[in-house]
């Protein structure tokens, strides 16, 4: 249940459950190149305790599952976790927030983050409970967008920004994404990284449709649906995609992703 959740985090998981059927049918299979590379870093096998935080409906733990691994994972959406056990009935799936973690100290022998971490309010925080439910002999990975300016959906995350009657601000989504950025905040979270891979995971819609359900189906795309008209939010996102339309009607946004590996560091 979500009654032990503050109010942002209870606001940003019924952000998440507004859409999310569309969420895991058209936006989350597109960073599918990044599963493996994550798993591969966390050196999940089949013996291996998995904890996706910010697992959403599921990819990631079911890659994990496909190797054997025992899997769990933490959300702040109901509709999203739902997905996730219906497609991993024997998941331990748990709504929560990454800052307080709901599991006992040393439970497992990986913990990931896909797309999750800049999300945190304290960054360094959410990672201490991560170390905190970690094996001493466990891996951390993380991953998520890599700069900004090399990554083509941008113009859709700063063109949701950009018709809000009050623009927030901060990086969003790319709060951790400079250089050497998230490899800090790692360290200061008492890891120590071991590998940083870069991974292409372009994004491609077969329509216009396609496109802007699996915009809006994204936590940004339903709060603006709630302070502007769905029309003027539609043909905003239209025209700012309009340049990675090809010539049969799909969209293809170029993108990278940075995923980083670490290891709890000995302080003895």
């Amino acid at each position: 249940m979500s009654e032990h959740l503050d109010r942002e985090a209870r606001r940003q998981g019924d952000l998440w459950n507004a859409a999310g059927d569309d969420w895991a049918e058209l936006l989350a299979p597109t960073v599918s190149p990044v599963w493996g590379p994550l798993l591969d870093l966390a050196r999940v096998t089949r013996s291996s305790r998995v904890l996706d935080v910010g697992c959403g409906s599921g990819e990631v733990l079911a890659q994990a599952r496909f190797r054997g691994a025992t899997v769990s994972g933490l959300d702040l959406a109901s509709t999203l976790l739902e997905i996730a056990g219906d497609r991993l009935p024997d998941a331990d799936l748990r709504i929560g927030d990454m800052k307080d973690l709901p599991f006992e100290n040393d439970a497992f022998d990986a913990v990931v983050y896909l797309n999750s971490l800049m999300f945190a309010d304290d960054p360094v925080e959410a990672l201490g409970e991560a170390h905190r439910v970690l094996a001493p002999d466990g891996r951390l990975a993380v991953a998520l967008w890599a700069e900004k300016d090399i990554n083509e959906f941008r113009y859709v995350i700063q063109t949701l920004v950009s018709v809000l009657p009050e623009p927030p601000t901060g990086d969003g989504p790319f709060a951790l994404s400079e250089p050497g950025v998230l490899e800090t905040v790692i360290e200061d979270s008492g890891f120590e990284p071991v590998e940083t891979r870069r991974l292409p995971a372009p994004f491609t819609f077969v329509d216009s449709e396609h496109y802007l359900r699996a915009v809006l189906g994204m936590a940004p795309g339903q709060s603006v649906l709630r302070q502007v008209d769905e029309e003027a939010v539609t043909e905003a996102l239209l025209e700012a995609g309009e340049k990675f339309r090809r010539d049969d009607g799909s969209y293809r946004f170029e993108n990278t992703f940075q995923a980083v590996g670490a290891i709890p560091r000995d302080e003895q």
